[in-house]
């Protein structure tokens, strides 16, 4: 079955829950995986309040929206998992992203106010924080630089395991921690990132160094 709906707004996401959970015949699985981002980059002083608060509006309150009506199905199931896709980008800086990554740091605690609140009722939340992985928006955010592809270079060097990411090895990840295989998992934020997160943190170990 299919749903079609505004995740920013409250009427579409409480009608999207409940003909899914009519569909379905209840819910004890739900993936926030709703986003956007802009395609231009700009210093915090320069975003238009505009850009910012719809790139807000779909990726911070429309998760918590999908939340807020998700969970009451998942209690009466006796339990469930939410899965919230985030990105590398909640716990690195992309100059001249603030929007987006203000957004995915808040989808992560989101997820952490998530676990620790109903974990005792049945309820695991966990975060998949992807590096950069071949999208459509991925390669609509690449085309619009108009830079010859040396950003996509840049890019491609910050991932020491030499690529991007694939749908299918970020949906695979998905699966497990959907699947119960590990119910004592909850609460975590975790990258799948080819090492993106790991090798942002040395470089600024790097930079920090005293001589």
């Amino acid at each position: 079955m299919g749903v079609v709906g505004d995740v920013s707004q409250v009427e579409q996401v409480e009608q999207l829950v409940n003909r899914s959970v009519d569909g379905l015949g209840g819910l004890d699985i739900v993936v926030n995986n709703a986003g956007i981002d802009a395609n231009d980059r700009h210093d915090v002083a320069d975003w238009s309040v505009e850009s910012f608060d719809q790139i807000l509006a779909v990726n911070t309150r429309g998760p918590f929206l999908v939340a807020k009506y998700s969970i009451p199905h998942l209690l009466a199931a006796g339990g469930g998992s939410m899965l919230h896709i985030s990105s590398v980008c909640a716990v690195t800086v992309w100059v001249g992203d603030c929007a987006y990554d203000m957004s995915k740091a808040a989808l992560n605690m989101l997820s952490d106010h998530i676990a620790v609140e109903y974990g005792s009722r049945g309820i695991v939340s966990n975060t998949l924080m992807p590096g950069a992985v071949r999208t459509a928006l991925h390669e609509e955010i690449m085309e619009s630089t108009n830079d010859g592809g040396i950003y996509q270079k840049i890019l491609l060097s910050r991932h020491p395991i030499g690529r991007f990411g694939t749908v299918d090895e970020v949906a695979d990840s998905a699966v497990f921690l959907c699947s119960g295989a590990a119910p004592f998992l909850t609460g975590a934020n975790i990258s799948i990132d080819g090492a993106y997160s790991k090798a942002a943190i040395a470089a600024r170990t790097e930079m920090t160094r005293p001589t």
